[in-house]
C-alpha cells in the first residue's frame, strides 16, 4: 500500500545523477523500482538522502497535457502532471507551446 502512495505523491520527483537519494534507478515511477527504493528505506539504507530528495524546492515546470516534442535531435514523450526541471529539460521547454506548460510550481 505504502508504495502505492509513494508513488502517488513522489513519482514526479527530479531525478539525480548521484547514487544516494532518488536517481534513475531508485525512484517511485514505477512500481518495481518503488518497491525496491521502499524495501531500501526500510531496511534503514541511505534512507535521509531519499528524504532530502524528496524535499527539495526548486522552481519546476508542470506540463499540463500530453506532448511530443523535438530538441537537439532528440524526440521525448512528457504526460500531463509530469514535473520538468528548467535546467535539465530547458531545450524541450524551449520548443514546447506556451499553452503546454504552468512555469514557476514549486515540486
Amino acid at each position: 500500500m505504502w508504495i502505492i502512495v509513494g508513488m502517488n505523491l513522489l513519482g514526479n520527483i527530479k531525478l539525480h545523477d548521484n547514487v544516494d537519494g532518488i536517481n534513475r534507478h531508485a525512484n517511485y515511477r514505477h512500481f518495481g523500482s518503488a518497491m525496491l527504493l521502499q524495501l531500501r528505506m526500510l531496511s534503514l539504507e541511505e534512507w535521509n538522502a531519499v528524504m532530502h530528495d524528496a524535499m527539495e524546492l526548486e522552481e519546476c515546470i508542470l506540463v499540463k497535457q500530453d506532448v511530443t516534442v523535438t530538441a537537439n535531435g532528440e524526440q521525448r514523450a512528457f504526460e500531463a502532471g509530469q514535473f520538468l526541471d528548467p535546467v535539465d529539460d530547458g531545450a524541450f521547454i524551449s520548443q514546447m507551446s506556451w499553452r503546454v506548460y504552468v512555469s514557476g510550481v514549486n515540486g
